[in-house]
C-alpha cells in the first residue's frame, strides 16, 4: 500500500486545493480553500485520520477510521480483494464507532448483500470469513472484545 499523501496546490492568488486518494475507495478527493491556513488545517485532519496506525482508543475510531489502518497493517487481508463490498461496507458502517457496532447490524447488511447481489451461503460464508478477519484484528488489538459475526451464520 502507497505511503498516504495529501497534496496542496495553490491554485491563484486566493484560492487553493488539497487533493489525495482515499484510502479505501482508492479514489481521488478534493477539496477547495480560500485561505492557505484553512488548506493546511484540512490537510493535517486527513493526514491524521487516514495516515499511520494509532492503536490508542481504536475502540473509540469510527469503522472507517479503523479499516483505514487495518488495511495498513495487513495490506494482503482477503478482505481487501472484495473492493466491492468493503466500498460498501465503509460506506454503511464508517461513521459508526467500532465499540458500537453489533451483529445484527452486521445481520442485516449481510442479508442486504445477498439479496441484492444473488449471492449464495457459500459465497456469503466466504464474505463472512474475510470480513471477519478484520473483526479478528480488532480483538486482537483490544478494541472489541468479541467478534460481532460470531453470532451471524450462512
Amino acid at each position: 500500500m502507497k505511503p498516504f499523501e495529501v497534496i496542496l496546490h495553490t491554485l491563484n492568488e486566493s484560492e487553493y486545493l488539497t487533493s489525495f486518494v482515499h484510502p479505501l475507495t482508492k479514489r481521488k478527493v478534493r477539496q477547495s480553500f480560500l485561505s492557505r491556513q484553512d488548506a493546511r488545517v484540512y490537510m493535517e485532519n486527513a493526514k491524521s485520520r487516514y495516515s499511520k496506525p494509532d492503536m490508542n482508543c481504536l475502540s473509540e475510531k469510527t469503522i472507517e477510521e479503523a479499516l483505514v489502518q487495518f488495511l495498513i497493517a495487513c495490506p494482503k487481508n482477503p478482505f481487501a480483494r472484495r473492493n466491492i463490498h468493503l466500498i460498501d461496507f465503509a460506506e454503511t458502517f464508517g461513521q459508526v464507532k467500532v465499540s458500537e457496532i453489533t451483529s445484527d447490524r452486521l445481520r442485516v447488511w449481510l442479508d442486504q448483500v445477498q439479496k441484492e447481489n444473488s449471492l449464495k451461503d457459500i459465497t456469503m460464508r466466504g464474505l463472512k470469513c474475510d470480513l471477519d478477519t478484520f473483526f479478528v484484528w480488532l480483538e486482537e488489538n483490544e478494541a472489541i472484545s468479541e467478534s460481532p459475526l460470531t453470532q451471524v451464520y450462512y
